[in-house]
């Protein structure tokens, strides 16, 4: 009787570990998308008759993004044919973006539109199309994931075109930051 006893922590619900694994999907979604228009602005446009990888990158972002909406959809789709009708509108709308993004990666559209444009453009198309499969899945988590890719664009916008200011105000928050810690190591020393 002396013994003390330890409770196991419970288990996590399924439905916690489900938002969870969602989110970690919703996250790996954004973050892709931002690394695919980091690459494309500094990759610079292909040769004529030649492909780069960031044709590849992007082309793979739409699949596992297709695949991603069909997966968060499914648990709304409870009926087979709801769940026949999400797939199949998931696969016809994500092909029509990746045609519309194949067509500003050939070289012949990146000859005529500067890189930070492309990229622009990729994500402002995927912004949109994540968001309305969010609306073809009813899914508030993939429209949401489609409102923060649309979001970026302009954000992106505006620090590409005032990255001057951006590293003047980082280098200073650095200098004010070595200078703060070396007071105070002298007044501590």
């Amino acid at each position: 009787m002396g013994e003390t006893m330890q409770q196991a922590a419970p288990p996590a619900a399924p439905g916690s570990r489900r938002w969870i694994g969602l989110s970690l999907v919703h996250l790996a979604m954004v973050v892709a998308a931002l690394v695919g228009i980091g690459v494309t602005s500094l990759a610079g446009p292909p040769a004529i008759g030649t492909r780069s990888a960031v044709v590849w990158i992007w082309l793979a972002l739409v699949p596992a993004y297709c695949v991603a909406c069909i997966w968060e959809g499914w648990a709304y789709a409870t009926a087979s044919r709801l769940r026949t009708r999400l797939v199949v509108t998931q696969l016809l709308h994500w092909a029509a973006f990746l045609v519309a993004m194949y067509m500003l990666l050939t070289p012949e559209a990146r000859g005529v539109m500067n890189d930070n444009a492309v990229g622009l453009a990729l994500l402002t198309l995927l912004a949109m199309g994540t968001f309305v499969a969010g609306v073809h899945a009813w899914s508030a988590p993939v429209c949401a994931t489609g409102v923060i890719l649309a979001l970026a664009v302009p954000a992106i916008a505006w620090v590409d075109a005032n990255m001057l200011l951006v590293v003047a105000v980082v280098l200073t928050l650095a200098v004010v930051a070595a200078g703060v810690l070396l007071v105070r190591r002298r007044m501590a020393g």
